[in-house]
This record gives C-alpha cells, structure tokens and sequence, in this order.
C-alpha cells in the first residue's frame, strides 16, 4: 500500500517540512521500530531522540490494584505485527453487528463519537519558559493545547479501543549567550496512543507509545554590534550560527516533550483503568455475586464506530425465545439499551413479592418515592377512586408469580397477580390485572400514560361484572400521571457540555428499547 509522506495524525504543519520518515512494513515477527504507533497504521519513524519507548514499566498503579498488561505476542515491541488491512473486517451496520448475540436478552450498543461526549476533553494550558539548551539561556512564553479522545478499533473477541491524545504546543522564545540574543518561533507536536481491552470483567492495557515532532523558525538575532555599521553582519552570522544549531536544538525539544508526555499520560490512564477495575470489583460484580445474578456469559464486539455488548444471565430462557432486538429498536447513534422483557421478569422475581402482605396506601406511598426519583420528574394528584377507594385494601401478592411485564406495540404492560381484600373482606377471587403503560413525548417532555386497565379472575374463577368493574376504576384512579424532561440531567455530565436527550423509547416483540443521544 503506498505510505504517505505525513503521519496523518497530524496532517501539513504550518512550518515546512515533513519530518516523519516512512519505513515499509516489517517482515512477519520482526520487532517494531522504537515509537512506531501501531498497527493497522502504516510504520512510521523519527530519529531515536523523537521517541519515548521505555523498556521498563510499573504494572502497579498508584492507589490502586494491579492492572494486567496484555502481552504483546511475536515481538518485542508495545504492538503485535499485524498487516494494515485486517482479514476480517467487522460489519458496522448495528444488525450485522448484533447479529450473533441471539439469546442475550441485555444488549447496548453505544457509538464512539457518544462514548466521546463522556470522556473526551480539550485543555489549554499557558505556561512560560525557562530552560538552558545548547550553551544558551532560554527563556519565554508558551501555550499547551491537548485533545483527549477514544478511538474504537475492530475486535470480534473483545471491546477494543485506543485513547488518544493529541497536543501543539506554541511558544516565542529567546535564547541568550555571549555572542548574541536570538528570538525563535517553536511548536512541537505530539501524539500519544494507549491500547485498551474490556472482556466484560475487567479493563487491560498496553503501554503507551509517544510521538513528537518539533520545528524551530528563527525570527532575528541581536548582538553587541546591532546598529553599528557593521551590525548586520554580526546579526546575519548569529542567523547562520542559530540555523545550523536549530537540528540539535529541535532533536532536544522532542526528548523534552517525550519525557514529559509519556509518564502522565501512560501513568494517568493507567490510574483511571485501575480506578474504574476496582469499582467493578466492589460495585457491580460483589453485589451480583450476593444475588446469585452474576452474568454466565458476555459478548463484546468494536467496530470502527461501534461497541456491541450483549449479557445473558443465569436462567435466561433460551436463544430461540430471546432472539434479538427488531432492527428498527436498534441505532448506530448514541447510546441503545435493549432489554428483553424476560431479563425483567427474572428481576421482578426477584424483588421479594412473592406472598408479600401489604396494603394499597402503602403501595401508593412506595410509588411515589420510586417515582420522584426521577430528576425533575413530577407527579400528578390522583382522582378519585370510587366506593373501593374509601376503604383500606389489603394485598396479598400471589407467591410464584407475582410480578411481570410484557414488551409490544410501543407499550409495556406490567401484569400484576394478586388478591385484594377491601376493609379486609375476602369479596373478590385471586385476580390478574394488567396494566398499559406508555411514554408520550410532549415538546420537552415525556408524560407516562396508560391505557385502560383489564381485570380478570386467576385459575377460572368467576368474577361479577359489576365487581370486576369497580376493581378497574379504583386502579386507575390510584395510577398517576408522571412528567419528566426529555433532557438527561446535567448532573452527572461534563460541565459546560449539554446533557443528551432521551431520544425514544420504543417496545416491540418482547424487547424495549431506549436510546439516548
């Protein structure tokens, strides 16, 4: 393939020159050049001086556990030799990317370009200059802007990505000596890469590799003799003098660059992954470990722009009952959480109502804290429930199967078991009742409505109509209605960045969808 004179990364710099070398690819397990960036890039290299690639590294990160290092197989270099072009590229359509993650009733697909309004970050930092480079004192001002950023990379057997950073750093200088004072332009460029993998149980890494270029353009020289006669002589032989030294001055600047680059961001990504491994450890895998709800298997698949990541838990039904999610709940944009409404069912037995004793006001009371829960949500007053609303019910949930839900035609039904007993009186058999909700956008809002609720005797048991009726009526009247904004809350999100909006949530053939971008 035809390798090009500039590392993309960076693209034409303002100054002149393309300083990257291009060298073909290596032969099949021959270690990489020092600060090659990776595979499936073409190989590029500066002189050794442009390059920070330690051979030795801490697997500790400070504060916290060890973070494993993928080793990296065939060479001896931060990368595998892999060919630029992958043997099997990764479909990027979300249905060909989920489509081998049939019978995984959690799936979320989430793009990187949303991935990046969660962890991308831009800083400009001043800072001045104070150095001794080459026999002169240096001094001036500076101005550091960096762009931190995910890149998803193909992977069938894991998520797959790479954090990037990029920098500029643009400074005017003065450099002076004996002979002579001389006003230099510099700009150094870097691009930093660090691998990183997520099997579904944990963060890994690799080291990271460090790119640097620098140019210096020299703008005057001033000597003893500036304003004489024969001043611009002396200040033209500085010039020269400052040309044929700007080389060396150039190689120091990108050591400099390196060595300060490579250790914070290596060390800092390092620390986060290790941050974010132990709250996995202590927050999500403890408790689902207590709960006897750990995931028995995890599918995670990169695309280019999209990461694919399917669950399946312990007494899921099975892969020809789940399926998959209907293309149209699916999306490449932002984030798509698809729930299999049997994975509800398996939460909902478990959320200890089975034979549960409790009556219809406090059920109202829980209701209502669950439901101001939601950030700026607000709940409506209910209306009057009618001659069985006077009175106190008494519930009684039924044992195996209290609690369900059913995912169809854009609505999502909640199917309630029980007996009720008003003012404690046994006038009505076991009964299941279901319930229609649906969310409704409103401008800026969501309202969460239902549809007429259906009452009807368990295991063939006769219900009066006139009985049946007033049961429907009460229940309604008990459920209120909910608004919320669209607008996922700033807390939580980047300062200064505008929250997503939650952009639809749909149900359909036993699957519910909500995605948010």
């Amino acid at each position: 393939m035809p390798i090009p004179e500039t590392d993309p990364a960076f693209g034409p710099g303002p100054f002149s020159p393309a300083p990257f070398i291009p060298v073909q690819p290596l032969p099949e397990g021959a270690p990489l050049p020092i600060g090659t960036v990776g595979p499936p890039r073409p190989y590029y290299y500066l002189p050794p001086t442009a390059f920070r690639a330690p051979t030795e590294f801490t697997a500790q990160s400070q504060g916290g556990p060890r973070l494993e290092r993928v080793p990296a197989p065939g060479n001896g270099g931060p990368f595998p030799a892999l060919d630029a072009a992958s043997p099997t590229p990764l479909p990027e359509p979300p249905a060909e990317l989920i489509a081998d993650s049939r019978g995984y009733p959690l799936q979320i697909l989430m793009s990187e370009k949303f991935i990046n309004r969660l962890i991308s970050r831009r800083d400009v930092q001043p800072g001045e200059i104070q150095d001794f480079i080459l026999g002169a004192q240096v001094t001036g001002q500076q101005v550091t802007e960096t762009r931190l950023r995910i890149d998803l990379r193909p992977s069938r057997e894991q998520a797959r990505g790479e954090f990037v950073l990029d920098g500029q750093i643009d400074g005017m200088t003065t450099g002076t000596t004996e002979q002579a004072m001389v006003n230099t332009a510099v700009q150094q460029q870097f691009h930093a890469v660090k691998e990183v993998l997520f099997d579904g149980e944990q963060f890994s890494t690799r080291r990271a590799v460090v790119a640097v270029r620098a140019h210096n353009q020299t703008l005057n020289a001033q000597t003893a003799l500036t304003g004489s006669f024969i001043g611009g002589i002396a200040d033209s032989i500085a010039m020269r003098v400052a040309e044929r030294r700007r080389p060396a001055a150039e190689a120091i600047a990108r050591q400099k660059v390196a060595d300060k680059v490579y250790p914070s961001f290596n060390g800092e990504v390092d620390k986060q992954l290790a941050n974010a491994n132990s709250a996995l450890t202590e927050q999500v895998r403890t408790r689902l470990e207590s709960a006897a709800f750990r995931p028995e298997s995890q599918r995670l698949v990169t695309g280019e722009t999209v990461l694919h990541w399917a669950v399946r838990f312990p007494g899921a039904p099975s892969a020809d009952e789940v399926g998959g999610p209907p293309a149209e709940l699916i999306s490449d944009a932002g984030l798509n959480l698809c729930v299999h409404e049997s994975l509800l069912n398996q939460i909902g037995g478990r959320a200890g109502l089975g034979g549960l004793q409790t009556t219809d006001r406090q059920l109202k009371d829980v209701a209502d804290r669950l439901l101001r829960l939601v950030p700026g949500s607000e709940v409506s007053e209910r209306t009057s429930a009618g001659a069985l609303g006077q009175v106190e019910t008494m519930i009684e949930f039924d044992a195996k199967r209290p609690l369900e839900f059913e995912a169809r035609d854009d609505q999502m039904t909640v199917l309630i078991r029980a007996t009720f007993k008003p003012a404690g009186q046994s006038l009505l058999p076991p009964l299941l009742i279901r319930i229609p909700f649906r969310l409704v956008l409103h401008g800026d809002s969501y309202e969460l409505t239902h549809a007429a609720v259906t009452v009807e005797a368990e295991n063939g048991a006769e219900l009066p109509a006139v009985l049946g009726s007033l049961t429907q009526n009460a229940i309604e009247a008990s459920l209120p209605k909910v608004r919320f904004p669209k607008q996922v809350p700033q807390a939580g999100w980047k300062p200064g960045d505008t929250p997503p909006d939650l952009a639809a949530v749909q149900t359909d053939a036993g699957w519910l969808s909500i995605r948010i971008e």
